[in-house]
């Protein structure tokens, strides 16, 4: 079983009556799904951008949930015949142990040649013209 977040829009102009209705509505599709609700109901207030169906305003309705993947494709049919909703996502959550951080890259560090002196350099030039060839 996979940890899902179901994220839905209903226009706003709704009286709260029916939001909760089709709050409800929704969450007792995803329990006919064999679906498990996690933690509570989240909503909030957004404009859209552009409109949707002539909306401007909607409420964000997030839901988690615990299914099986076979479940989902028969929730989104359910969910599709829900005229209220302007729009819905379904996302599959991933555990937080399983998120890896990104490692930096290990810089291998150069080693420090010593500094040759400018007579040293003469020398060894001196040395190699002197040379006979």
């Amino acid at each position: 079983m996979q940890i899902y977040e179901l994220n839905y829009l209903i226009p706003e102009a709704l009286e709260s009556e029916e939001l909760q209705k089709i709050a409800l509505n929704v969450e007792s599709l995803i329990q006919a799904e064999e679906g498990i609700l996690i933690g509570e109901r989240k909503t909030k207030n957004v404009n859209l951008s552009p409109a949707i169906r002539g909306t401007e305003k909607a409420t964000l309705i997030a839901i988690e949930f615990q299914s099986d993947s076979q479940n989902l494709k028969a929730l989104k049919i359910s969910l599709k015949k829900i005229a209220q909703l302007l729009r819905f996502i379904l996302l599959k959550q991933i555990p937080k142990k399983e998120i890896k951080k990104a490692k930096k890259p290990k810089i291998a560090k150069m080693k420090k040649e010593k500094k040759v002196g400018l007579k040293e350099i003469e020398k060894k030039l001196e040395q190699i013209l002197d040379e006979p060839q």
